[in-house]
Protein backbone atom coordinates (compact mmCIF):
# COMPACT_ATOMS: atom_id res chain seq x y z
CA UNK A 1 0.00 0.00 0.00
CA UNK A 2 1.43 3.23 -0.97
CA UNK A 3 0.42 7.11 0.17
CA UNK A 4 1.65 10.26 -1.67
CA UNK A 5 2.44 12.88 1.60
CA UNK A 6 1.04 14.93 2.34
CA UNK A 7 -2.33 12.58 2.30
CA UNK A 8 -4.74 14.74 1.20
CA UNK A 9 -8.28 14.38 0.52
CA UNK A 10 -8.57 15.01 -3.18
CA UNK A 11 -5.46 12.53 -3.60
CA UNK A 12 -8.04 10.19 -1.04
CA UNK A 13 -10.51 10.37 -3.31
CA UNK A 14 -8.97 9.37 -6.51
CA UNK A 15 -7.77 6.51 -4.75
CA UNK A 16 -11.29 5.62 -3.84
CA UNK A 17 -12.54 5.31 -7.24
CA UNK A 18 -9.84 3.60 -8.81
CA UNK A 19 -10.07 0.57 -5.77
CA UNK A 20 -14.30 0.47 -6.00
CA UNK A 21 -15.19 -2.23 -7.25
CA UNK A 22 -12.43 -4.31 -6.25
CA UNK A 23 -13.27 -7.69 -5.08
CA UNK A 24 -9.94 -8.50 -3.47
CA UNK A 25 -9.86 -5.67 -1.33
CA UNK A 26 -12.69 -4.32 1.62
CA UNK A 27 -12.27 -0.39 3.09
CA UNK A 28 -13.91 1.06 5.10
CA UNK A 29 -13.36 4.81 7.15
CA UNK A 30 -13.75 5.20 10.81
CA UNK A 31 -15.27 8.06 12.13
CA UNK A 32 -16.04 9.80 15.68
CA UNK A 33 -19.73 10.18 17.32
CA UNK A 34 -19.29 13.92 15.16
CA UNK A 35 -19.18 11.92 11.74
CA UNK A 36 -15.73 13.33 11.93
CA UNK A 37 -13.19 11.00 9.55
CA UNK A 38 -10.59 9.76 12.29
CA UNK A 39 -8.82 6.44 10.12
CA UNK A 40 -9.33 3.98 7.72
CA UNK A 41 -8.61 0.49 7.15
CA UNK A 42 -9.38 -2.94 4.93
CA UNK A 43 -8.59 -5.99 3.78
CA UNK A 44 -6.53 -6.54 0.98
CA UNK A 45 -5.20 -9.03 -1.53
CA UNK A 46 -8.22 -11.08 -0.21
CA UNK A 47 -7.92 -14.54 -1.98
CA UNK A 48 -11.07 -17.29 -2.53
CA UNK A 49 -8.70 -19.87 -1.97
CA UNK A 50 -7.19 -19.91 0.74
CA UNK A 51 -9.68 -17.59 2.22
CA UNK A 52 -6.84 -15.04 3.22
CA UNK A 53 -6.43 -11.67 3.59
CA UNK A 54 -4.26 -9.04 4.36
CA UNK A 55 -5.04 -6.35 7.09
CA UNK A 56 -4.32 -2.27 7.24
CA UNK A 57 -5.43 0.54 9.84
CA UNK A 58 -4.44 3.87 9.31
CA UNK A 59 -5.63 6.50 12.83
CA UNK A 60 -4.81 10.10 12.50
CA UNK A 61 -1.85 10.99 14.14
CA UNK A 62 -4.53 13.73 16.09
CA UNK A 63 -6.36 10.78 16.93
CA UNK A 64 -3.90 8.40 17.90
CA UNK A 65 -3.16 6.87 21.69
CA UNK A 66 -7.08 6.36 22.29
CA UNK A 67 -7.05 2.79 21.71
CA UNK A 68 -8.71 3.22 18.16
CA UNK A 69 -6.26 1.21 16.22
CA UNK A 70 -6.79 -1.74 18.32
CA UNK A 71 -11.01 -1.17 18.01
CA UNK A 72 -10.54 -1.12 14.18
CA UNK A 73 -8.10 -4.14 14.43
CA UNK A 74 -10.44 -6.12 16.29
CA UNK A 75 -13.74 -4.87 14.25
CA UNK A 76 -12.13 -5.31 10.91
CA UNK A 77 -10.98 -9.30 12.02
CA UNK A 78 -14.09 -9.79 13.28
CA UNK A 79 -15.63 -8.52 10.30
CA UNK A 80 -13.75 -11.00 8.03
CA UNK A 81 -13.59 -13.97 9.66
CA UNK A 82 -17.62 -13.57 10.24
CA UNK A 83 -18.71 -12.20 7.07
CA UNK A 84 -16.12 -12.80 4.68
CA UNK A 85 -15.44 -16.15 5.68
CA UNK A 86 -11.60 -15.79 5.74
CA UNK A 87 -9.66 -18.42 7.24
CA UNK A 88 -6.17 -16.33 8.30
CA UNK A 89 -5.26 -12.55 8.29
CA UNK A 90 -2.43 -11.17 7.90
CA UNK A 91 -0.48 -8.03 8.47
CA UNK A 92 2.76 -6.08 8.07
CA UNK A 93 4.09 -3.87 10.41
CA UNK A 94 7.22 -1.60 10.37
CA UNK A 95 10.07 -3.56 13.24
CA UNK A 96 10.03 -0.37 15.19
CA UNK A 97 6.24 0.14 14.99
CA UNK A 98 6.30 -0.71 19.29
CA UNK A 99 3.06 0.76 19.85
CA UNK A 100 1.14 -1.34 16.79
CA UNK A 101 2.86 -4.79 17.58
CA UNK A 102 1.49 -4.38 21.25
CA UNK A 103 -1.88 -3.48 19.63
CA UNK A 104 -1.55 -6.48 17.26
CA UNK A 105 -0.71 -8.76 19.91
CA UNK A 106 -3.58 -7.73 22.47
CA UNK A 107 -5.81 -8.59 19.36
CA UNK A 108 -4.12 -11.95 19.02
CA UNK A 109 -1.64 -12.03 16.20
CA UNK A 110 1.40 -13.92 16.18
CA UNK A 111 4.52 -12.75 14.98
CA UNK A 112 5.44 -15.35 11.69
CA UNK A 113 8.49 -13.77 10.60
CA UNK A 114 10.10 -10.63 8.59
CA UNK A 115 10.53 -9.82 5.01
CA UNK A 116 13.40 -8.88 4.32
CA UNK A 117 14.60 -5.27 3.22
CA UNK A 118 11.05 -4.40 2.45
CA UNK A 119 11.59 -0.37 3.01
CA UNK A 120 13.57 2.09 3.38
CA UNK A 121 13.82 4.45 6.46
CA UNK A 122 14.34 8.15 6.46
CA UNK A 123 18.22 7.41 5.83
CA UNK A 124 17.86 5.31 2.99
CA UNK A 125 18.19 1.84 4.74
CA UNK A 126 16.93 -1.24 3.93
CA UNK A 127 14.92 -2.45 6.84
CA UNK A 128 12.87 -5.34 7.31
CA UNK A 129 8.74 -5.07 8.16
CA UNK A 130 7.55 -7.78 10.58
CA UNK A 131 4.78 -10.23 9.46
CA UNK A 132 1.99 -11.15 11.39
CA UNK A 133 -0.79 -13.88 11.28
CA UNK A 134 -4.11 -14.33 12.95
CA UNK A 135 -5.92 -17.56 12.74
CA UNK A 136 -10.44 -17.99 12.63
CA UNK A 137 -9.77 -20.52 15.43
CA UNK A 138 -7.27 -18.61 17.79
CA UNK A 139 -9.74 -15.62 17.08
CA UNK A 140 -12.56 -17.51 18.33
CA UNK A 141 -14.26 -18.54 15.36
CA UNK A 142 -14.39 -22.91 15.44
CA UNK A 143 -11.46 -24.73 13.54
CA UNK A 144 -10.28 -23.95 9.99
Amino acid sequence: MHFDVPIVMENTIRWFERNRGNATRSDVVFTDDKDRIVGFGGLTSISESPRMAELYVFVNPASQQRGLGTQATLLLCQWGFARLGLHKIYLLTNEDNAPAIGAYEKCGFRLEGRHRGEYLDTQGVLKDRLYFGLLRSEFGYGHV
